[in-house]
């Protein structure tokens, strides 16, 4: 029999979960004491936990206590990095409204697609996002429709991966885009020169912008309306207020 070799050890596990429950623990400004006794166990035992896991004895009850105080899985504190975990992580973050609208769209999602047979040309096609309102550089992104768009002839020109595609919706990016062009991106970060996609994350104002990798860098208007905003790079706080949504592989027309 063939062996995963994503598999992790016994010993990596048990030490991964120890690990990560000291790390929750240090986050919620607990001391071990009063871990334990959140926990419902003595310090003596949460200790051993920490230590020497293997000595621990987790029933089925005390990995629920971890469960319901931490508000992790056991599968994410074995340090199992799954896409989906990282998501789920993301998702608790979210305020309650938008939670509900994800869980509609994924439910939605699945009755639509539980029972239908898989398409042998699934992956010709990706998610378009279509921006409601007034489309220009610097919109409020606000909400947005989705469609689905063919991209097999792109695909096989393309040597970097495509994730999704953005509409256009006006002519307020003329000449370089136009109504009705449709932007495919890659997520990967912009290099120099690129076109990508910015959302401030305190305004929530969508930017098209040609990269520019300077001390401080450049995000460019791609025509001759708008300033060029400054990031800098060496300011994490300053980075940080920027959602890079992706990069412009190239146009569908």
């Amino acid at each position: 029999m063939e062996v995963n070799d994503d598999f992790m050890t016994r010993t990596q596990l048990y030490k991964n979960f120890a690990d990560n429950i000291e790390i929750e623990r240090v986050r919620m400004k607990l001391t071990q004491k009063k871990m334990a006794d959140a926990l419902q166990i003595s310090l003596s035992k949460y200790k051993i936990l920490i230590t020497n896991p293997y000595e621990a004895n987790i029933d089925i009850y005390l990995a629920h206590q971890i469960r319901m105080l931490i508000g992790k899985s056991v599968r994410e504190l074995c340090g199992d990095e799954l896409p989906e975990m990282e998501m789920i992580e993301h998702f608790r973050q979210l305020p309650k409204h938008r939670q509900d609208s994800i869980r509609y769209i994924i439910e939605t999602e699945y009755q639509l697609n539980k029972d239908a047979k898989q398409d042998a040309n699934e992956e010709e096609f990706t998610t378009c996002y279509v921006p409601t309102g007034n489309m220009e550089d610097g919109m409020t992104l606000d909400s947005r429709d989705f469609i689905t768009v063919n991209i097999a002839e792109y695909k096989k020109k393309s040597r970097e991966r495509i994730d999704c595609a953005v509409k256009i919706t006006s002519n307020h990016l003329h000449p370089v885009y136009s109504r009705g062009d449709i932007l495919l991106i890659s997520r990967r970060a912009p290099r120099d020169g690129d076109v990508g996609i910015f959302i401030s994350k305190e305004t929530r104002q969508m930017y098209i912008r040609e990269f520019k990798q300077t001390n401080p860098c450049e995000l460019r208007p791609i025509t001759s309306y708008g300033e060029t905003i400054y990031v800098n790079s060496d300011d994490k706080s300053d980075m940080d207020k920027w959602v890079k949504f992706g990069t412009v592989i190239t146009t569908m027309r």
